[in-house]
């Protein structure tokens, strides 16, 4: 990935990985009719 403020490229995490699928889970629980 790459730091929206500086542009460098940055090392994503797994963890940042992790919250991005989770959220999604979540925001389908969330909304069963999408």
């Amino acid at each position: 990935g790459r730091n929206p403020q500086t542009g460098a490229p940055v090392q994503v995490k797994a963890s940042t990985a992790m919250k991005f699928s989770s959220s999604s889970t979540l925001k389908t629980a969330l909304n069963p009719n999408r």
